[in-house]
């Protein structure tokens, strides 16, 4: 972020803290989790939030399609370069000048609040997934320029995010939006589980509608499942925020289930204390993804140039098969990479030569003791094989690597 920017931000802060009361007062939980991002970042969320929820209830709560019209003018005006004085528009013209944004799922999102003005039940899951799609996976292309310089390639697993989580709002508001005259339940599955409006009349928890509200449920888990695939390529500060949003919205089916599928007469709400604990959970999780995701980059790297190159992709060992000898300055800055993990407990180097191994020796300690702090090493010769290996409280800062010449480690070779 450049400076001027940054001054944006700071000239137009009262308009972030409207933002930002939106967003607190009508969802504490994706507020609980972006607030983690950093603060640039965060701001700009609940800016696009805002105009969402601006959206969200102007059919709603007012049925206002004069409201949404003039709120899609405003839109083109935008596009236009024209900003509306409002702090929500003030607010995001600051975030399109500043992250690399796209109008369309604007747009998109604006498309899928029409369709709620004529609403008709969904005839079949492809009908209810479109319309997942137009509400709210729209909203997780909307935020991607945000978290990723590579949004074109997650877009599809940020999709599945927004759909993931419209299916999780219809299971949870299955009662309040039949009082409103709206069965996002499709058609085709209701005949299928056979349940009736009936049901939804009376409020029937019966075992076939748990059946049917389960059938959706594991759909709406499959597309959270699907759409971590893309955390890896999600900057590293903000893999805690989306992630905990995920965590955090998708613990609300497993609320409802607690509360044995009371979705007509009660809100299913996740206790702070459950996102507390959500939240160290994510942080759990994120470390698994970026462990394998070091690994997986390591052994791409490797694979470039070298042959009879392979790897486990176990958390706490990796196993090279030794290059030739031109190609020990790789291995070594590969054993470099791998010693610099705060996962990593042992590399094996296969089918090591008597000279490379005295190489590896001095390269490896030498990292180990100048430039990672790793206070006790130890080398193994298994045959041709070189086992590297330490313990997991070795290094210094609980993993963190450094570049401190201080506090030498001592080495055992045996």
């Amino acid at each position: 972020m450049t400076g001027d920017n940054e001054r944006l931000f700071e000239i137009y802060q009262a308009d972030f803290t409207y933002c930002e009361a939106v967003i607190k007062q009508h969802s504490k939980s994706f507020y609980t989790a972006f607030s983690q991002l950093p603060k640039r970042k965060a701001q700009s969320v609940y800016a696009i939030y805002a105009f969402c929820r601006q959206a969200d209830d102007l059919i709603d709560l007012e049925g206002n399609i004069e409201g949404l019209d003039q709120l899609e003018q405003q839109l083109t005006d935008f596009e236009a370069g024209k900003v509306p004085n409002t702090p929500i528009w003030r607010a995001l013209a600051v975030v399109f000048a500043t992250f690399p944004m796209d109008l369309a799922p604007f747009y998109d999102m604006l498309n899928g609040q029409r369709k709620d003005i004529s609403f008709t039940q969904p005839k079949d899951m492809k009908s209810l997934e479109d319309y997942c799609y137009y509400v709210a996976g729209s909203v997780g292309l909307m935020l991607l320029p945000l978290l990723t310089d590579q949004a074109t390639k997650i877009a599809e697993p940020a999709k599945k995010l927004g759909e993931a989580m419209q299916l999780t709002n219809i299971l949870r508001d299955v009662g309040e939006d039949y009082q409103m005259g709206r069965v996002y339940l499709p058609k085709e599955e209701m005949e299928k589980f056979q349940v009736t409006e009936e049901t939804l009349e009376n409020k029937a928890t019966t075992p076939a509608f748990i059946a049917l509200w389960e059938s959706l449920a594991v759909q709406a888990e499959e597309r959270y499942r699907q759409s971590f695939e893309m955390l890896p390529l999600i900057h590293k500060d903000c893999q805690l925020a989306l992630t905990a949003a995920a965590f955090i919205y998708r613990e609300q089916l497993e609320a409802i289930r607690k509360n044995h599928y009371q979705v007509f007469t009660r809100k299913n709400k996740i206790s702070h204390f459950r996102k507390l604990q959500l939240l160290r959970e994510v942080t759990s999780y994120l470390e698994k993804i970026n462990r394998t995701s070091f690994n997986k980059k390591n052994a791409e790297l490797l694979s470039i140039g070298i042959n009879n190159i392979s790897m486990i992709y176990d958390p706490d060992i990796i196993v090279v098969n030794s290059p030739l000898y031109r190609k020990l300055p790789v291995m070594i800055d590969y054993i470099n990479n791998a010693l610099s993990s705060r996962f990593t407990k042992e590399i094996i180097v296969r089918n090591t030569l008597l000279g490379e191994k005295a190489i590896l020796f001095g390269g490896v300690a030498v990292i180990a003791q100048h430039f990672l702090n790793i206070r006790k090493l130890k080398f193994k010769e298994c045959g041709t094989n070189l086992k590297i290996s330490f313990a997991t409280d070795s290094r210094i800062n609980s993993g963190s690597r450094s570049n401190s010449f201080g506090n030498k480690p001592k080495f055992k070779k045996i």
